[in-house]
């Protein structure tokens, strides 16, 4: 356990050097420093939630699922955009990337800056791991989180719209 906090220090204190230390790892070790602090993140999580249990199940489940799916979103981002080859190296960049929402993600309020962190560290994985250049990891990151961003927010602004309109049709009734 004490390398993975190791290894978390260095990406929240040194991402470059760190980074550079982590070319050649397996994208293995990578997803066991993922699905580690994860599990931290999770607990910390729960420990804040009315049902503590279920909240942990759910987070953690979720952290991992949404790392994953997202790895291969932004991969094939990176793939357009910077024509990214190793996918092992994008998946990498978030798995590490994620570091500060893993460690402090789960504090309320101020989590934002801590996500807003790790998509900089995403970047600067991208850079350093897949050797794509800074403006195109930049480009393909904006892209990979703008259009699902885009696509939840004509989502939930429907879902309002429903709801506003069977409520203004009820009053009218």
């Amino acid at each position: 356990m004490m390398i993975y906090l190791e290894k978390a220090k260095g990406f929240l204190l040194n991402p470059d050097k760190t980074f550079n230390e982590e070319k050649r790892t397996d994208i293995l070790l990578a997803l066991k420093y993922m699905v580690i602090l994860s599990l931290v993140s999770s607990v910390l999580t729960a420990v804040l939630g009315a049902n503590p249990l279920l909240v942990f199940v759910i987070v953690y489940v979720s952290t991992i699922v949404f790392n994953i799916i997202f790895s291969l979103w932004l991969h094939l981002c990176c793939y357009f955009f910077g024509k990214a080859k190793d996918m092992n190296q994008t998946m990498k960049s978030v798995f590490y990337g994620s570091t500060p929402t893993y460690l402090l993600g789960w504090i309320p309020m101020i989590s934002i800056i801590f996500s807003i962190w790790s998509l900089v560290l995403i970047w600067k994985g991208l850079v350093k791991l897949q050797g794509m250049k800074e403006r195109d990891a930049a480009i393909s990151l904006i892209v990979a989180v703008a259009i699902p961003a885009i696509i939840i927010s004509v989502f939930f602004l429907s879902f309002l719209a429903l709801l506003t309109t069977q409520s203004y049709i009820q009053a009218l009734q």
